[in-house]
């Protein structure tokens, strides 16, 4: 953090990779945060990616937070690359930084979900959540700083969107933030607010309830998986569901060696990257050629010279 925080012509990036959790990581967040804000707008960003379930995924999302930076997971090793290429893609295309709405001079208690509002990045919009009191103008104003320092404002047009439930859309957004600051700060009061039940009723019959999103929860790490390294921490340690309808059919190889079984064969072509898959396709096109001008040379000619 020191030695990025002297660069003056560029903005520093750092890019945080783990698959575990250690004990002290709300000092780090803490430590993190005071520096900084020493550094000012120059100061490094920080975006996290969280690999499995033996990480803090929130202290990684508060931690990108704080360094307005980007946080990005993956919970089975077949999206590990997918999702790595687009939150690097995302975190190092960074256009305007910096951002800041002019809001609090119109409307009171404006609170943003993020501790800072993230930097803007070329090809992925910008999606920030909070809340507010009072009555929003027509128009605000959006600022921040360009590659070259040089001061950006934007005029934003208030829009009142009834048809959208907004609220709902952005829920899993504002509950995973919410909850970071519960974790972070050690608030009660954040912590139940993130578990706050909705208890309004449907009004409309045709209206469906809210449903829990589940299978969406992110843990808090395991920090005693992570000292003794151990190697569970993926969903898909298991055989994907999408075999097991191969595997219950593999006794019609049974007899052959397992080095020669179709189940291996399946398994093996599945972890075949794609220029070994178009070279085999392209051998096989060839086998094929040479069979069938084979057969038409005995069906055509009659087997003569």
């Amino acid at each position: 953090m020191t030695l990025l925080s002297t660069s003056h012509d560029a903005l520093p990036q750092i890019y945080f990779v783990t698959d575990g959790s250690v004990d002290d990581e709300r000092n780090i967040c803490h430590t993190l945060k005071t520096q900084l804000i020493k550094s000012g707008s120059k100061s490094p960003r920080i975006s996290t990616f969280g690999l499995g379930s033996y990480c803090n995924h929130y202290f990684l999302r508060m931690l990108a937070s704080i360094g307005k930076g980007h946080y990005a997971a993956a919970f089975d090793t077949g999206s590990i690359e997918g999702r790595m290429l687009q939150w690097f893609q995302k975190a190092s295309s960074t256009i305007v930084s910096n951002v800041s709405i002019d809001a609090i001079k119109h409307i009171q208690d404006f609170e943003v979900d993020s501790v800072y509002i993230p930097d803007i990045s070329a090809k992925y919009p910008l999606c920030v959540s909070g809340r507010y009191n009072g009555k929003l103008p027509e128009t605000l104003i959006a600022k921040g700083h360009l590659a070259d320092m040089s001061e950006i404002s934007i005029e934003l047009k208030v829009q009142h969107i009834k048809d959208i439930p907004l609220d709902k859309v952005l829920a899993k957004q504002q509950m995973d933030l919410l909850t970071a600051k519960a974790w972070l700060m050690e608030n009660k009061e954040l912590e139940r607010k993130a578990k706050n039940k909705p208890t309004k009723q449907s009004s409309s019959p045709d209206e469906l309830p809210a449903m829990p999103l589940g299978g969406l929860a992110v843990g808090f790490g395991d920090v005693a998986a992570t000292t003794e390294n151990l190697t569970t921490g993926f969903g898909d340690m298991k055989a994907a569901e999408k075999f097991v309808m191969l595997e219950k059919a593999a006794g019609c190889c049974s007899r052959m060696a397992d080095c020669c079984c179709c189940m291996c064969f399946i398994k093996a072509c599945s972890k075949m990257n794609d220029q070994c898959a178009i070279v085999m396709a392209q051998a096989c096109a060839a086998i094929a050629c040479l069979g069938c001008f084979e057969c038409c040379s005995e069906l055509c000619c009659g087997g003569s010279n």
